[in-house]
C-alpha cells in the first residue's frame, strides 16, 4: 500500500531515509528504471503508472508495488520520478509535475 503521506511531511527525513520513486511508462524501459529503483538501497519504489492496463499490471506485479492509470492518483507519493513514455508525451508530463 502506498504511504497516503505526501514524502516531504514525513518524520522520517534524515540521510539515511530512502528518496521516494515513482515510474511513469511501463514499457521496456520503464520496466528497467523500475527494477533499478527496486534495486537501489537509496530509493523506495512507490508505483507506476501507465495508461495501459496490460503493461501496468504486468509490471507492478513483478517488481511488486502499487499501480495505478493516472498521474494524479501518485503523484503526491514521491518525490523523484522517471518519465520513461513515447518522446511525445514527456513534455506534458513534466509539466504536470
Amino acid at each position: 500500500m502506498v504511504d497516503a503521506q505526501h514524502p516531504a511531511d514525513r518524520t522520517d527525513q534524515g540521510p539515511d531515509r530512502p528518496i521516494t520513486v515513482a515510474v511513469i511508462g511501463a514499457g521496456h524501459f520503464g520496466n528497467f528504471h523500475g527494477q533499478k529503483s527496486k534495486q537501489n538501497p537509496a530509493a523506495r519504489l512507490v508505483g507506476f503508472v501507465d495508461a495501459h492496463p496490460p503493461k501496468r499490471h504486468a509490471v507492478g506485479e513483478a517488481l511488486q508495488v502499487p499501480i495505478v492509470d493516472t498521474l494524479d492518483a501518485l503523484i503526491e507519493q514521491f518525490e523523484a520520478v522517471s518519465i520513461v513514455t513515447p518522446a511525445p508525451t514527456h513534455f506534458a508530463l513534466a509539466q504536470q509535475l
